[in-house]
């Protein structure tokens, strides 16, 4: 009895034990909001599960992001935040564990309720926007991950308000999208509407009051499209230009927005797995503010954000990771590396240390955007601050001098977007390069510390498609008086740089003979017969369709290239030519005597024909001297068929487009 109890004593704190454990470890991986404040002053915290360090990485740490319930919203670790009206707010929190091995813990949302009016808020939702409309994240986007966009907007005028914000997202040149829409929440009673094509706008006629509406409108050039659009004259224009680059549009309406007053949105996107394709890539939300349904008047902004596989605040990306080989020439690459300063105190110097592949021209550089800002520095020895840029030996340095850049882990409270910084470059190609794919790397130097090093930025070429254009000769060496040709078409890569695939649909006419002789004997009669001499001559004829299924080739340099595969041939039509010459003669054989009979010679001639007869399969090895990537070719081809005749030669000449 003692020994039962004990045993179940021991099952059952096992059970507690274990019940404990699975919730101490579900709790551990989630992050709790915890409010404490007097009526509608709120001082927030978050309680975080424990960091797990990256082996190698610098110390991981926690970022924030807040909202509270009433369209504000803060970035801070433990912000404090004042409601103006009562009532119950939902507040959300999202935390995001830099340099840690593992997942953004999740939390749960919390009402916090507003009883009494106690303080008073001096402070705007938000601070004013210098440009009257900004986009925002809570993070990098990472494929499985959630993530936020806060649009924001203001109205600068001095009367109220009455316009439609447009998300644009899902870039079309990827061809999986990057984005769900999970949810949308307004504080300032904007309503979803439909989206149109057909936008009215004010015309510069004698009624102001006049509105056109047109869905036949020209698009920008790329090159506009991808610049501010806050220039262009036509709101319908830069929707049309959005939406020929983005295959998602959400758009809302709004009313009554007062003089001066400020807002926020905030959009729920969870990123799609199919983004891991193209992680280091640099992918682009837009906005487009209408402040006055009835006008013109807009404004649009661009979001840039980098795929990442984790949360690292260093990281570099690349505007293009996949690109066709046959326009790269011509093709600006853009590049960006984002940095932040974690430590405890402000970096004065910064240096990255970018190694370029070889397949870019260095003389090609441009710096296309900063921060911190500065100007380039003048001469190697300036103490103003400012970037000096160099290039040497397939490496770009960066670097920031006598500047100050905020540590995140300071003892004084600082802004956290002030600590980071990032520097945005061109590139092109050079003249002639080698269609693999090119991987680029930055070392971070803060000051006098350790390098951190980023991921590789990787751009890959297409496939693509080749044809080819290939005619020639076929000859089989166990034939009689074989000869015949083909022409046809191939189906590869473009211009690949060694191994690859390709596949070939040929049509030819082949023609042989052959000849016979015998001896018919016709009678025989007291030793005496009659024997018909026969001469036969058979001529084939044939149009043959040969198809390489699939075959390997390899260009060995730029001028030789070699493959070998499978060719099956068959007859598409085939015709047989007999003549014969019939000639007769008495024979007697005791005398040995043979006796020409003229008159009863005679000639014949039979033709037969058949379709789609004698397929056969071959395997098939060659070689090519010419250009052997992209342009004219000549090759020799050896063929050995299963079935008689087993030989083949092909002699052919081939141009590939």
């Amino acid at each position: 009895m003692r020994i039962t109890v004990v045993i179940s004593i021991c099952l059952l704190s096992f059970s507690v034990l274990g019940q404990h454990a699975v919730k101490q470890d579900t709790v551990k991986r989630e992050s709790r909001i915890q409010p404490a404040g007097d009526d509608n002053k709120v001082k927030f915290s978050a309680i975080t599960p424990p960091l797990q360090p990256i082996p190698g990485a610098p110390a991981p740490f926690y970022t924030f992001y807040w909202e509270f319930g009433d369209g504000a919203y803060s970035k801070e670790a433990s912000p404090e935040h004042v409601y103006k009206k009562t009532g119950d707010y939902t507040v959300r929190l999202w935390t995001t564990n830099n340099y840690d091995n593992g997942k953004p813990p999740p939390s749960r949302p919390q009402k916090v309720p507003v009883k009494k009016i106690t303080f008073n808020d001096t402070n705007p939702v938000q601070p004013v926007l210098p440009d009257g409309f900004d986009l925002k994240s809570n993070r990098a986007p990472v494929p499985g991950e959630e993530m936020v966009v806060i649009v924001r907007y203001q109205n600068d005028n001095d009367y109220p308000a009455h316009g439609k914000l447009y998300l644009f997202f899902n870039e079309r040149k990827y061809k999986a999208d990057n984005f769900q829409l999970t949810e949308v929440r307004t504080h300032h009673g904007e309503t979803e509407v439909q989206d149109v094509v057909r936008v009215a706008s004010r015309m510069d006629t004698n009624d102001p009051g006049a509105l056109w509406a047109s869905n036949k409108i020209t698009l920008l050039p790329e090159a506009d499209k991808k610049s501010d659009e806050g220039s262009l004259l036509q709101l319908s224009l830069a929707l049309e230009a959005a939406r020929a680059e983005y295959r998602t549009v959400h758009a809302l309406e709004f009313n009554d927005m007062g003089a001066r007053e400020s807002r926020n949105v905030f959009y729920s996107l969870t990123t799609t797995p199919e983004m891991l394709k193209d992680t280091s890539a640099i992918i682009t939300v837009k906005g487009i503010y209408v402040p006055d349904r009835g006008a013109d008047n807009h404004k649009s902004k661009t979001l840039e954000m980098e795929i990442v596989t984790s949360h690292d605040p260093n990281k570099m990306s690349v505007s293009d990771t996949r690109l066709n080989y046959r326009f790269y020439k011509n093709k600006n690459i853009d590049f960006k590396i984002r940095f932040q300063n974690n430590g405890e105190g402000p970096a004065h110097s910064i240096k990255l240390q970018v190694a370029v592949p070889e397949a870019y021209d260095p003389h090609s550089l441009q710096v296309t955007d900063m921060y911190p800002v500065c100007p380039v520095c003048p001469d190697k020895q300036s103490t103003i601050s400012c970037l000096d840029t160099t290039f040497s030996n397939n490496q770009i340095l960066f670097h920031f001098k006598n500047i100050y850049l905020p540590g995140s882990n300071q003892k004084e409270e600082v802004d956290y977007d002030s600590t980071k910084g990032f520097v945005k470059y061109t590139l092109r190609f050079r003249e002639s390069i080698a269609k693999s794919k090119t991987q680029s790397r930055t070392a971070i130097i803060f000051d006098k510390n350790d390098p951190i090093l980023t991921n590789r930025a990787t751009t890959r070429f297409k496939p693509g498609l080749s044809l080819g254009a290939k005619a020639g000769y076929v000859y089989y060496p166990t034939l009689k008086n074989s000869k015949g040709g083909f022409v046809g078409v191939t189906l590869s890569p473009f211009k690949s740089q060694h191994g690859y695939l390709q596949a070939e649909l040929m049509v030819g006419i082949h023609t042989h003979s052959d000849s016979l002789y015998r001896a018919d004997t016709a009678s025989v009669d007291n030793g005496v017969a009659s024997v018909f001499d026969v001469s036969q001559r058979n001529k084939f004829t044939s149009v043959q369709l040969y198809v390489v299924p699939i075959s390997y080739r390899y260009t060995i340099n730029s001028f030789i290239g070699v493959g070998t595969g499978v060719q099956l041939s068959v007859n598409l039509s085939e015709k047989t030519k007999e003549e014969a010459i019939h000639e007769n003669y008495f024979v007697r054989q005791k005398e040995n005597f043979r006796e020409p009979r003229p008159d009863l010679n005679f000639n014949s001639t039979e033709e037969t024909t058949a379709s789609f007869t004698n397929l056969r399969p071959a395997v098939f090895a060659d070689m090519t001297l010419g250009a052997a990537r992209i342009g004219p070719t000549a090759g020799v081809r050896y063929a050995y068929y299963f079935t008689a005749p087993r030989e083949q030669w092909q002699f052919y000449v081939l141009w590939k487009f």
